[in-house]
């Protein structure tokens, strides 16, 4: 049933499970090695929440290219480290998952045999300062310039970075005529973006980072940090039983997935899809990931390649 314009349409549909969601990714491997059918996971997942299934499956393929996966999220390790009532609370109050100097929290994080399919890189096992893991895992947060639109570098959730990404980059490309491969002139503008981390100019650098509190996880890339703040699949700093690893289990981010875009299809739902589809899952999906640009318009091209079929 529909309205528009003071008309009401009524149709009859019957909805199905499809029997495939494209033509690559039906299967892969869970954190714990186990097989797991993709397909079904997005048929089921979203059957039963009202979410397109190839979108689940683009944003998979956006996120992680479908594995479990690691992501320490500086930007919002230092806006809580330099807010007192974010620190105290976050921080400070439970212990559970704190880095210090000399711990990664009194909770223990899954073993390397029990999470053995982390990719591409390991959960951080060992206290780490924010230069050190930066300038080590540089690669991680650098987005790089898209040729066809003549974009510059971006440093993924970080501005006041990026924009001294953008300044070296900007530099080497009016000196450095000779040089057209924009990557190459990236990878420039980041190793002097390293110096600059190291230096004593990065005021947060000398802070232990939070890998375990202000990471992503899984193939959807929940943050745990939202997650306890929004307490999905009842994850919270004060909870001892669900460590922030536990994000990486599908189970738990599908559920945490689950309420977090269903939060935008309440709001969505008053408005009777006004914008038409496509913008209405622009904005959602902007909503789930707003730190990178044009991540909703990826999702939804990733989503063209998983679309349903008998």
């Amino acid at each position: 049933k529909a309205q528009y314009d003071n008309k009401t349409i009524e149709r009859d549909l019957k909805v199905v499970k499809p029997g495939k969601l494209g033509n690559e990714h039906a299967t892969s491997t869970d954190v714990k090695g186990n097989s797991i059918n993709i397909d079904d996971i997005c048929s089921e997942t979203g059957g039963n929440n009202g979410i397109p299934p190839q979108i689940i499956k683009g944003q998979m393929h956006k996120e992680t290219n479908f594995r479990n996966s690691f992501r320490y999220e500086p930007r919002i390790d230092m806006n809580i480290q330099n807010n007192a009532a974010l620190k105290k609370k976050y921080l400070d109050n439970y212990d559970y998952y704190t880095v210090t100097s000399d711990s990664m929290g009194t909770i223990a994080m899954p073993s390397s045999s029990n999470h053995n399919n982390v990719k591409p890189v390991d959960y951080q096992r060992s206290p780490k300062k924010i230069s050190d893991y930066i300038v080590d895992r540089m690669g991680q947060y650098i987005q790089y310039p898209r040729q066809k639109n003549n974009y510059r570098p971006v440093f993924v959730g970080k501005k006041s970075l990026t924009d001294s990404l953008q300044t070296y980059y900007d530099f080497y490309k009016s000196k450095s005529k000779k040089i057209t491969d924009l990557r190459a002139l990236t990878d420039m503008a980041a190793d002097s973006l390293k110096k600059i981390i190291q230096s004593n100019k990065f005021k947060d650098g000398d802070k232990y980072a939070q890998t375990r509190i202000t990471s992503s996880y899984g193939m959807l890339q929940q943050t745990f940090y939202s997650a306890s703040d929004n307490n999905y699949a009842g994850f919270s700093v004060s909870n001892n039983q669900q460590p922030p690893e536990f994000l990486n289990e599908m189970d738990y981010s599908l559920k945490a997935y689950k309420q977090k875009i269903n939060e935008s299809l309440i709001k969505k739902s008053g408005n009777n899809w006004k914008e038409g589809f496509e913008k209405g899952w622009e904005l959602i999906l902007d909503s789930y990931n707003h730190g990178e640009p044009d991540y909703e318009k990826d999702v939804l091209y990733y989503s063209t390649f998983y679309l349903p079929e008998n």
